[in-house]
């Protein structure tokens, strides 16, 4: 499987590392945790996350995808980056809520082929993820969309 059917999952924990995962794999956790998040202010416990997200996935797609509870936390992490889902502050344990923010790469990044600065797909000005002012390490398809359909550092120009 080529790098062009992955997905770099960005995780808000400084000094990690991001995990490459199948493309579908991605889609099919994505589509889960986004059936199962409610966007209240109460949320749902972090724990709670894997068996709902298995309650969405059929047996050959469980199956396909091994571990439910890692690409579940994998996902989870990365759509944390993405502002599409978020903490609920002062919970504990663990609570997680939906922004309503919903960050489609596909359509957003390479229908539109859009590039920040002038080296293709990293950023530069200030960076929303590492609020860098530097040129920075965050490729663009794991940048956060902004509610105008654009990645929310700015764009420079597009290839």
């Amino acid at each position: 499987m080529s790098n062009a059917d992955k997905v770099l999952c960005q995780t808000p924990t400084p000094g990690k590392q991001p995990t490459r995962i199948d493309r579908w794999k991605y889609d099919l956790v994505h589509s889960a945790i986004l059936a199962v998040v409610p966007s209240n202010d109460h949320g749902i416990e972090f724990r709670e996350l894997p068996a709902l997200v298995e309650q969405q996935l059929d047996p050959g797609e469980k199956e396909k995808l091994g571990s439910v509870s890692r690409y579940t936390t994998t996902v989870k992490l990365d759509m944390e980056v993405r502002r599409a889902i978020e903490r609920v502050p002062g919970s504990k344990p663990q609570r997680l809520r939906s922004t309503g923010k919903i960050f489609n790469y596909r359509s957003q990044l390479e229908s539109n082929n859009l590039a920040i600065s002038s080296r293709a797909g990293y950023g530069s000005s200030s960076c929303f993820p590492c609020l860098s002012t530097q040129t920075c390490a965050f490729p663009l398809s794991t940048l956060p969309i902004s509610e105008h359909g654009i990645p929310s550092a700015s764009i420079a120009r597009q290839i």
